[in-house]
């Protein structure tokens, strides 16, 4: 049998080690400060085009150009998470090892997460899109590949043997690999909830303060950005504690998740040699 509790606590106590878990708080906290660098002083510009204020030429490409920004932001953020991953994978898999050969690892295996990833991310956005049943399905598909980070990582495979490997692991075993599936998902969710909660209560009391000014009235840009502003403002030390703390639990969770998906994936290799 899988032993589900040993992986889940061996994820947690790798999950709480800050040595593994600041590398995804360092990465999310520096893109979320280089998006919000690039959001905050172009407020004034990109507000007016959302409510629908402006509609001249320049606030279109001040638009656009806004929305390159970020999206070329999130791509390159996206590119060194995965790099991030396949590292963290290696880490889960051999601890002992230096956390600087686990980022050579998977630097030699990018191209093969990557293209992965890739035809994974296409898949189950095709089959989203089928009416009435593409989010069942698309749970489906997360099943399917769960394990394919590891089969590239840990086993040493390529993107189409790794992608193979992970179909054969939920044919041969659906009922186990949707239980590590589930059984990741809560402590994941629980964990992040935890660590959000300061930031739920900042933001309900935010929103709260904000809704008797605009109630009954449609307020200008110039408005909403001054309000905005003097909230800001006040809150901001506050707002800067608890961004950092869910960030941490966001991280966590994170690391959390991807140390007993290895460990699952190492019973299953183990167990049923079924790969």
């Amino acid at each position: 049998m899988v032993d589900y509790g040993k992986a889940l606590s061996k994820g947690l106590r790798f999950g709480v080690n800050p040595k593994r878990w600041l590398q995804f708080f360092i990465l999310d906290l520096v893109f979320l400060s280089i998006g919000l660098a690039i959001f905050l002083p172009n407020l004034s510009e990109v507000l007016p085009v959302v409510m629908g204020y402006s509609q001249d030429l320049a606030g279109a490409l001040s638009m656009a150009g806004f929305v390159v920004s970020i999206m070329v932001v999130f791509v390159v953020w996206m590119l060194v998470r995965l790099w991030l991953m396949g590292a963290v994978v290696h880490q889960s898999y051999k601890e002992k090892d230096k956390i600087s050969k686990s980022f050579n690892v998977a630097g030699r295996k990018y191209l093969h997460i990557l293209i992965a990833i890739i035809i994974v991310t296409i898949i189950a956005g095709g089959v989203s899109m089928i009416p009435y049943v593409g989010w069942l399905i698309g749970f489906v598909v997360s099943w399917i590949f769960f394990f394919v980070l590891q089969g590239i990582v840990v086993s040493n495979m390529g993107f189409w043997k790794s992608i193979e490997n992970s179909y054969k692991i939920f044919r041969n075993k659906p009922l186990r690999v949707f239980l590590a599936w589930l059984l990741i998902a809560i402590v994941t969710v629980v964990i992040y909830t935890i660590f959000s909660i300061p930031a739920m209560f900042l933001f309900f009391g935010i929103f709260a303060s904000l809704g008797p000014m605009f109630m009954g009235t449609q307020p200008m840009p110039s408005e909403m950005i001054a309000s905005l502003n003097q909230v800001l403002q006040t809150n901001m030390p506050t707002l800067i504690v608890v961004v950092i703390i869910a960030l941490i639990g966001l991280a966590i969770s994170q690391v959390f998740a991807i140390k007993a998906q290895t460990e699952f994936y190492l019973q299953l290799k183990k167990r049923f040699k079924i790969f």
